[in-house]
């Protein structure tokens, strides 16, 4: 019995039992089975991406770094060739100021050379040369830059001279302690585009205006960067030293240059990346001058960062990579689900309806932070969603019930249109919206001048000021006063704001006040006040030393006037004025001044008129008076007229002394019987014309 009861006692489990069974399970679990994929892929693409960087990746960094490189040169060129063009095109507008006429006359040239300050300061000499190559004026900072140099039988020159194309020479060294120059030559044309002369220009080859302060240096890689020209003289170089020397010199450089010579290949062939066995040399040709741009680096500097790697990478590659992929099998159940919550409530954002403050899920760390993000941002956009539609309706109501005309423009559009300014042009609202503002001008030849006189006022002051006669929809002109300034300063693209008021109404106002204050309302001749400011202008313009114009005045005095008041009324004396005043104005040129005087006297200003014109024109008068009738009901009426006239001289030096002397002798004509021609004489002060 004890046997038997010592054999049901159960027997204690095996440790390795109990793990072996733990394995198991943990094997079927999908967590594993996560572990499990993250780890092998791990190990796997460490594995395999060091074994693919060891063999390839060389390669690649090569190509990608001579890519670049090229792109790099390009970049250069590009960069050196705008600032040659720069160059030329000042060395151009100062060529097109020239003409045949200004190159006869080296003096007035070398005085128009000298009013270009600025180009003085980009060159260090300019002259200009004729196509013969006399020089013809010349401008230097030292005047012992020019002498003894002849750019005539240069290549460069004949080119522009014969093919009319901008040149640029090699650069050259007058003595050994100079610094290097470059020459530019542009040629400089007639109206009819014939080439009568050459601008020449020098300049300094170490220019900012040229080249760059330190063309060593260009991008990451710190690699050389060169510049040479066409016959092989290096430019530029980070060594000082290198300059003016040969590029055949230069350690992979040279072979380049050699093989595209020995190609005799042109210039776009000479561009491009060329891969050499220690060095990567990438070249691209400059469009403006015969030069180019090379950088050259040496292979064992572009693979130093990656071979260091290669001796590291391996444990350091797969100790990270098996380590991520555990951390990210542990976390990613608890990392993705806040993330599926924020997605899905992130989602809801679109709707039109939505709690800001609702339904967001519960983290921590950067996720949790995001949560706040997204929902600060939320309320944020519900606040300023409300302020904007209170904006909006705030700038409705403005543009609706503003007095004056409220309009902002954008790419030359009308963007936002008031009421006002709807009614101003005849549209309706919500018509002008859109739509070109060409449609308000009167021409497009009115629409660019004002486009241009905005430009000016807006650099010049900041805003637009002005009156500008535009169109309605119906056609009619009316004038506008406008003021625009951009909506925001800082950024043009914003628009412009105006301001619009119809003035239309108050300048025809202001036009009629003037013309009433300078003429009179009965006869609508000029008026006494209007004649003397005219005779004043005319007086300083006859006795001006440098005018010798002749200017002459008559002063007319109607004979019979009165009776025709007493007999016939007032009413039929201001007819007779103003059948008078038709008269008058038909016996005298359309430059000519008639003016009534007061009561019946009237006076005729006659500028370039000589005495004896002026007395055959006072005849003319004096026939065309006496020979005037005027029925009025049952009577007929005649007149004749006094007539004085007078030379204005320095005998005569203001207003006061002519009306005098006309006076004086009108009032002789009328003493000596009336109805005659009296001129006003210094020597003889009363002659007879004609009686």
């Amino acid at each position: 019995m004890p046997s038997v009861a010592a054999d049901a006692t159960p027997k204690p489990r095996s440790p390795w039992r109990s793990l072996r069974r733990w394995c198991v399970q943990l094997a079927g679990t999908l967590k594993f089975r996560v572990l499990l994929v993250a780890v092998m892929s791990a190990l796997l693409s460490g594995v395999a991406s060091s074994y693919f960087m060891a063999y390839e990746s060389e390669r690649v960094i090569l190509r990608s770094f001579s890519s670049q490189q090229r792109d790099e040169v390009e970049l250069a060129a590009e960069m050196l060739g705008s600032k040659i063009a720069r160059v030329q095109a000042s060395l151009g507008l100062m060529a097109s100021s020239i003409s045949p006429e200004l190159l006869e006359r080296p003096s007035a040239l070398e005085r128009q050379l000298h009013s270009h300050p600025f180009m003085l300061q980009m060159f260090s000499a300019v002259q200009v040369v004729k196509i013969d190559g006399t020089v013809r004026a010349r401008a230097a900072r030292s005047v012992q830059l020019l002498e003894g140099v002849d750019f005539t039988r240069e290549a460069y020159f004949q080119r522009t001279v014969t093919m009319g194309v901008n040149g640029v020479s090699d650069p050259s060294v007058s003595d050994p302690v100079s610094e290097p120059m470059v020459v530019m030559t542009v040629p400089i044309r007639d109206l009819g585009g014939r080439i009568f002369a050459v601008m020449v220009g020098v300049l300094p080859l170490q220019s900012s205006d040229l080249l760059p302060t330190a063309a060593s240096t260009l991008g990451p890689f710190s690699a050389a960067l060169i510049v040479y020209t066409r016959s092989g003289v290096v430019l530029a170089h980070p060594d000082a030293q290198r300059r003016l020397q040969p590029v055949d010199d230069e350690p992979g450089l040279g072979p380049v240059v050699a093989a595209w010579r020995a190609r005799g290949a042109n210039a776009i062939d000479a561009s491009g990346a060329h891969d050499l066995p220690r060095y990567l040399v990438a070249t691209a040709h400059v469009s403006a001058a015969d030069w180019y741009v090379a950088r050259v680096t040496s292979t064992d500097y572009a693979l130093q960062p990656l071979r260091q790697v290669h001796t590291e990478s391996w444990l350091v590659v797969v100790g990270i990579m098996a380590l991520c992929a555990l951390l990210s099998t542990l976390l990613i159940s608890n990392i993705t689900r806040p993330i599926t919550q924020l997605r899905d409530r992130a989602q809801r954002l679109l709707g039109a309806e939505h709690d800001p403050s609702a339904g967001w899920p519960r983290a921590r760390g950067e996720i949790g932070e995001l949560v706040q993000v997204f929902r600060h941002v939320t309320m944020e956009r519900g606040r300023a969603q409300a302020a904007q539609n209170a904006m909006v309706e705030q700038l409705k109501a403005i543009l609706k019930n503003a007095s004056v005309g409220i309009v902002i423009t954008r790419d030359r559009h009308f963007e936002l249109v008031g009421s006002q300014a709807n009614q101003l042009f005849g549209y309706a609202d919500g018509e002008l919206q859109g739509l070109d503002t060409s449609v308000i001008y009167v021409s497009p030849q009115a629409y660019v001048d004002t486009g241009e006189r905005f430009r000016v006022s807006l650099k010049m002051l900041g805003y637009f000021d002005g009156e500008v006669v535009l169109r309605r929809k119906d056609g009619s002109q009316l004038l506008v006063h406008m003021r625009g300034r951009g909506v925001n300063d800082s950024d043009p693209t914003a628009g412009v704001i105006w301001i619009l008021t119809d003035v239309t109404a108050a300048r025809a106002v202001q036009d009629q006040l003037s013309w009433t204050a300078s003429h009179d309302s009965l006869t609508q001749l000029a008026n006494r006040l209007d004649f003397e400011a005219r005779l004043a202008s005319a007086i300083a313009h006859a006795i001006h030393p440098q005018e010798r114009g002749e200017v002459c005045a008559m002063f007319i005095d109607l004979d019979r006037f009165k009776p025709i008041n007493d007999t016939a009324g007032h009413a039929a004396g201001d007819e007779v004025l103003r059948q008078i005043a038709r008269l008058l104005e038909s016996r005298v040129r359309q430059s000519d001044t008639v003016a009534r005087m007061g009561g019946d006297e009237f006076a005729i200003l006659l500028p370039g008129c000589s005495l004896e014109r002026a007395q055959t024109i006072a005849e003319q008068v004096r026939i065309g008076v006496e020979a005037w009738r005027m029925l009025w009901r049952t009577h007929t009426f005649s007149l004749s007229a006094s007539i004085g006239v007078v030379q204005l001289s320095a005998d005569l030096p203001d207003v006061a002394a002519v009306l005098e002397a006309a006076d004086s002798a009108c009032y002789d004509a009328k003493r000596s019987g009336r109805n005659r021609v009296v001129t006003y004489g210094a020597s003889s002060p009363v002659v007879v014309l004609r009686a």
